[in-house]
This record gives structure tokens, sequence and C-alpha cells, in this order.
């Protein structure tokens, strides 16, 4: 049996944050924004295509979204000619043949990636590493075709090859091997890319497991043993076993053992802390592998970012004992060993030295300043010397100059704080002026949407005008008498329909027609327009009695006022 794979069953498979976004950067840049464009004006995809593809992730869908095969082109009415994607990408499971092709793939993966030399690339080592891999072959499965064997999953853009996956088709898993990359894709995380097309092939071949990830190229036979190790727990790790070297009865004291009793085994197995805490995440079952990949990396050491160093490389090719420390525009040099010395001198004289072991390391030399007396100050005592001190170390009184300096000091640091409270002040503001712009932006542009159709609307009252002139020729009383021409009673029915309907429609558009005599109004001067006063029995002083010509408001703005005849009894 291989090694310590990593597993996980297709259908249960629940995508991250960082490989969907992943994903949905490469699917946006193979097909172009010009195509989205053009597309979304073209094909636009319905409402609830929109609402399903925003709250779900549908990694069939995702995988195979920018494949030249599966992007809609629609023709642009225009130029009478398919719509093409920004670039051609194309994804093709083939056997796993040696070809110039993949081979100069894997030069220049060997050479970027892994910095090897051209004399460790051989065309032979890619044969016997990626082209010698299980015998080909096609089976049935509930009535379903499957492919079992060693195939490449080459990854075309443009016709150039820009990824290998090496997989093994078993008749129940996908295994990842290995992947290659042209360094022309080395910011498109095309480890991710490729382990979700990966799962997509397992889903849609309806093959059970996913396998990734070998912990170590070592076979081991499936024997009695290693049955009963697979049968007593979920997660077994020959490769970790080998790592804490120990013999298998030992270790199979070891496992049977719970928490509480597992550190007496500290002695016996002769482990240092590092191995002993890995033997105890392997008793309970934890691959510390799956952890540290399910989740983000705390620091920099361990996020595997390219060009940075680990930890253990930090370590070693670092001198950490000297530390650049930069103060100001001044450089110094800080030595770890002499930190310690000048902490256990102060532990143990516990005086106060103006001139500690640390201050003969600084350099440049020159006159201290503020910040190096505060670093002083930290790796010293506020008592008084004990007998035997050394006599060098003995309390000098501050120079003339280390006053002027920290006077300069306290001068520049209270000019930095006015000018940050001054460009605080500034942000405020700018920050007050842009909210203020964007309500008046907001409020001009809805003002322009209501009012858009101002004009038209004053062109058009005239017309509604000479349709309600046309129907007042009729006397409401007559306008319903049975013996009238049946002809002439149609034309009536048919101009108030249409009446009816046009101030509907107006009305649609924020267009409304008022007439303020219906009701009795209170004559207002911002709706009215007066043309005669007249005293009228029964009627409020200032009233609306009669309407001349009706009034429009659009959108609660008047664009004619109506001219009405006032009540004027006093």
């Amino acid at each position: 049996m291989g090694d310590s794979f990593s597993f996980l069953t297709p259908a249960a498979f629940d995508s991250r944050r960082d490989q969907r976004q992943a994903t949905n950067r490469w699917n946006k840049y193979v097909v172009g924004q010009d195509y989205t464009n053009k597309a979304a004006r073209f094909c636009p995809k319905s409402r609830e295509e929109k609402k399903h593809r925003k709250n779900n992730f549908d990694l069939y869908e995702a995988v195979h979204e920018s494949e030249y095969r599966c992007v809609r082109r629609p023709v642009d009415t225009r130029t009478k000619e398919p719509i093409e994607p920004a670039h051609n990408y194309e994804v093709a499971l083939e056997p796993d043949n040696f070809t110039d092709e993949k081979y100069a793939l894997f030069a220049n993966y060997q050479k970027k990636v892994h910095h090897e030399g051209p004399s460790d690339i051989s065309r032979s080592g890619f044969k016997r590493f990626l082209c010698s891999g299980l015998h080909r072959n096609t089976i049935v499965q509930h009535g379903k075709e499957k492919k079992i064997g060693s195939y490449h999953q080459c990854y075309r853009l443009d016709g150039k090859l820009v990824a290998l996956g090496v997989l093994d088709l078993l008749p129940h898993c996908v295994s990842s091997v290995y992947l290659i990359y042209h360094e022309d894709v080395n910011n498109w995380n095309f480890g991710k890319l490729t382990a979700l097309r990966e799962i997509s092939l397992a889903l849609e071949g309806d093959y059970q497991y996913y396998y990734m990830d070998p912990q170590s190229n070592v076979w081991d036979p499936l024997d009695l043993e290693m049955m009963q190790r697979l049968s007593a727990r979920k997660w077994v790790s020959m490769a970790v076993e080998r790592t804490l070297e120990v013999s298998s009865n030992s270790f199979a004291t070891f496992l049977q053992s719970d928490r509480a009793t597992t550190s007496n085994f500290q002695k016996e197995l002769k482990m240092g802390p590092s191995k002993f805490k890995l033997a105890l995440g392997y008793i309970n079952g934890h691959d510390q592998k799956q952890e540290s990949e399910g989740k983000e990396a705390s620091d920099v050491f361990h996020a595997g970012t390219p060009g940075a160093l680990s930890l253990e490389e930090l370590e070693e090719k670092v001198d950490l004992g000297q530390w650049n420390v930069k103060l100001g525009q001044r450089l110094f040099k800080l030595e770890r060993s002499l930190l310690r010395q000048s902490r256990a001198f102060c532990a143990k004289s516990r005086h106060i030295p103006t001139a500690s072991p640390l201050r003969s390391q600084i350099s440049p030399f020159r006159k201290r300043s503020l910040q190096e007396r505060i670093a002083v100050r930290y790796y010293t005592s506020t008592d008084t010397p004990e007998d035997g001190a050394s006599s060098d170390l003995a309390a000098v009184e501050p120079s003339q100059s280390e006053i002027t300096d920290e006077d300069s000091v306290n001068r520049d640091l209270e000019s930095k704080n006015k000018e940050i409270i001054a460009l605080k002040d500034k942000y405020l503001r700018s920050v007050a002026d842009f909210r203020n712009l964007q309500e008046r932006t907001k409020r001009d542009v809805q003002s322009a949407r209501d009012f858009a159709i101002s004009r038209f609307a004053q062109d058009l009252v005239e017309s509604v005008d000479n349709l309600d002139r046309a129907l007042g020729t009729v006397p409401s009383e007559k306008s319903g008498q049975v013996d009238s021409s049946k002809e002439l009673a149609s034309l009536y029915d048919g101009l108030k329909m249409t009446e009816t309907i046009l101030m509907q429609t107006l009305k649609k558009h924020g267009l409304e027609r008022f007439d303020p005599s219906e009701n009795g109004e209170q004559f207002n001067p911002n709706l009215h327009e007066a043309t005669f006063q007249t005293p009228v029995e029964g009627k409020d002083h200032g009233s609306v009695f009669m309407t001349h010509q009706k009034g429009f408001m659009l959108n609660g703005r008047v664009i004619r006022a109506a001219k009405v005849g006032v009540v004027k009894n006093s």
C-alpha cells in the first residue's frame, strides 16, 4: 500500500474561500473583460441564474466555465460574428506518454521552481519519474465505462501547455501523483485549480475517493499486521512511525495507552519534545499535515510563500547573533549574546550604569540619543550598587550635549504631533466633503431621473386639454341618453376610454392632472393662477369656484398652474 495519502470523499467536498477565489479569478482572466461585457449584453443571465451563482458554488460549473468547449459564444448583432473569449483554455486527459512538449514544461518547472541545474534535468529522469506509471485499461462499473491506469491531465492556454497533472486512476479513486506548471502561470494558484479539477473528475467518473499529497514515496506491504493497524485506527501513517523510530511492539503498547498515561512512555521511547508531540497527535488520530492545510498559516514562516524562508532555513542561513536596528536615519548593530549578558549583569549588580555593556556595542559611534538611553535603562535597575560592583560602571551625570539631544527630540516629537493633528483635520474635512458630494450627486441623479421628461410633458398637456375639450362639448346629462345616435355614442365612449387610458399612462410616469374647483380648495399661489375674482354666495372667501384650465404636476413639481376663478366675498 502507498504510505500516508490524504484522501477525501468528492461528494462530501466543501470548497474553501481561497479555492473559490482562485477559480473565479482564473475564469475571469481566461474569458476577458471584453467578452464579459458583450456576453452580458447579447446573452444575459436570468435573475434565477445570477441568484444561484451568488449563493452557491457549483464545482462542476466552476472548473469547466472557462474551458473553450463550454464557453457560450453568442453572435454579436453588429458584426454578425460569434463573441470569442480572450484566451483559448483547454483541459484534456491524455495517456502518460513522453512528448517534447511535456518534457519542455517539466524542464521549466524543475529549473524555475526547484532551482535545479541543467545536469539534474534529463529526459530519462522525466520518463522514469512521470511517464512510466500504471497500465491503462477501461472497465465497466454500474453500466458505465471507467478509465483505469496512469494519465496526464494537460492544461493548455492558447495552444501552449502550461500545466500537467500526473494522475493514477484506480477502480475506486483518483490519485494525484504530481503537478508541474510553467513559470508564466506561477501567480494563478494552479495547485488549487488542478485540485478542484481533479475532484470534479472523480465526481464525473464516479470514483469514490480522491487521494493526494503522499507523505513519502515508500510502499509498505498490505500484510496481516497492516490490516490490524488499519482496522484499529482511522488514520495510519508508516512515515510517522518511521520518524518516531520505535519498534512495532513498543509502539503497539504506546498506541494502546490513553491520554492520561501517555506521558509515562516518554523515557521508555527516548523521544525528544517534538517527536513526543508528534506521537501524541498521531495517537489521537490527528493528521497534522491535513490540519495545517485546512487553515491559513499564522505567520510568514509557515505560509509556504514562494521566495520566503522557512523557520528552519532562516536559522540555518541567517546569522541571528547580530541585529541591525534603525533609529531615525542611523543604523546600529546589536548582538544577541550581548543582550543576554546585559540582562544577567544588571540582575546581578542591581545598579544604574550610564554606560552598560550594551552601549559599547552600538555603532556607528556617536553621542547617545534619547532612544539609546531608553534601551540602556531597559536592562538596568534603579537600586544602588552593592559591594564589589565594578568601578568602571559607576553612575555618571548626563552631559550637556545629551540634554540638548533630548530637547531636540522633544521638539521634533511635538512638531510631528502637530503635523499629525493637522493631517487628521484635513482627512476628516476631506471625508465630510466627499460624503456631501455623494449626497448632492445622489440628489442630482434622482432629480434628473424624475424630471427627464418635463419638456415632453409640457408639450403633451396641450393635446390632453384638446381631448378634454372634445369630451366637454357633450353635456354630461346627454351622454347616456338612449335616443342619441349610436355612432356619436360610440365616438364619445371611445374618446372617454382614450382619455382614461392616457391619464393612467401619464400617472404611471409621474404626470398627474389636478382640478382645484372639484373640492373647493383654497387658492394656493404655488399651484393656481387666478384669472379673476368675484363674490359668490355660499362659498368661502379665497376658495376656488371655477377652473378655466386644469393644472399638471410631474413628480410633485408643477409644470403648469391651474387657471382658476377665486371667491372674493369681503
